[in-house]
C-alpha cells in the first residue's frame, strides 16, 4: 500500500477545475490501494484559501470526506508537532519554508512518507519527492 501525503498545493489542484493540474491531481485521488496522510495545518491553509467566494462551498465536502474515508488520515494540531516545526523551521533559516511546511516535512519523516500531493520546490528541498512537479 502506498502512503502518500496531501499539501495545500493538492487540494487546492483538486478543487479547481480551472487548475492546470485539476486532471493530475483527480487520477491521484483514484489510485487504487494507496492511503493519503494530511495535516490540521494544511487542512487550515485550504480552508483559508477557500474561504472567498463561490469556493467556500468546498469546504464542508472536503472536510466530511476527510474525517469518514478509510484511506485519508488527518494528523490533529499538537504542541509536540509545533515545537518541532519550530525548531525545525529556525534550524533551516537559509530556506524560505512555512511553518506549515516544516510541520509537513516532520508529519512526512514520522510517518516514513517519501512522496508529497504537491508542486512546490520546498518539499524537494527538504529531501521528498513532490508529485505535481
Amino acid at each position: 500500500m502506498k502512503v502518500l501525503f496531501a499539501d495545500t498545493f493538492y487540494f487546492l489542484a483538486l478543487i479547481s477545475i480551472r487548475d492546470k493540474l485539476h486532471t493530475r491531481a483527480q487520477a491521484i485521488s483514484r489510485r487504487p490501494n494507496a492511503r493519503y496522510v494530511t495535516t490540521d495545518w494544511v487542512i487550515t491553509e485550504v480552508v483559508d484559501a477557500l474561504s472567498k467566494g463561490h469556493a467556500r462551498r468546498h469546504v464542508p465536502g472536503l472536510i466530511d470526506h476527510l474525517k469518514t474515508s478509510p484511506v485519508w488520515k488527518t494528523v490533529p494540531f499538537s504542541e509536540t508537532i509545533f515545537a518541532r516545526a519550530l525548531e525545525f523551521h529556525a534550524r533551516f533559516d537559509d530556506k524560505e519554508w512555512t511553518l506549515t511546511d516544516c510541520t509537513s516535512f516532520i508529519v512526512m519523516r514520522d510517518h516514513r512518507i517519501a512522496e508529497a500531493l504537491s508542486g512546490d520546490h520546498h518539499f524537494e528541498q527538504a529531501g521528498f519527492t513532490a508529485l505535481l512537479k
